[in-house]
């Protein structure tokens, strides 16, 4: 293999930045997928896709989650506010690199 052959970017977030920026170009980028979990906490929790969405795009903060991705990725917690500005949620990413680029599972929100 030559010394041009390599990876020019990475397999999956590794800073709090990083994710930030990797979800939500996964989300305008369309490569993300809701899990059906997402799905039954957001009818459990009265929470939109908008919600969600807005949350990606207007994050107060990113932390890393301490579990195993199911793609070789990275797994986070985004947090922000509803679309109302009401409620604290986070969703749970897992944040991985798809044939397509960089891609998402939205697995859950969460209030708190």
């Amino acid at each position: 293999m030559a010394p041009t052959d390599v990876w020019l970017y990475t397999l999956c977030p590794e800073t709090s930045v990083d994710a930030k920026q990797w979800v939500q170009e996964a989300l305008r980028e369309m490569r993300y997928t809701p899990s059906g979990h997402l799905y039954q906490q957001m009818r459990e929790r009265q929470v939109t896709m908008d919600d969600v969405k807005n949350i990606i795009k207007r994050p107060t903060s990113v932390e890393p989650y301490p579990m195993q991705s199911q793609n070789g990725g990275s797994c986070w917690r985004v947090f922000g506010r509803d679309l109302d500005r009401e409620r604290l949620l986070a969703v749970g990413i897992d944040a991985y690199m798809s044939e397509d680029g960089k891609a998402a599972i939205l697995c859950t929100v969460i209030e708190l």
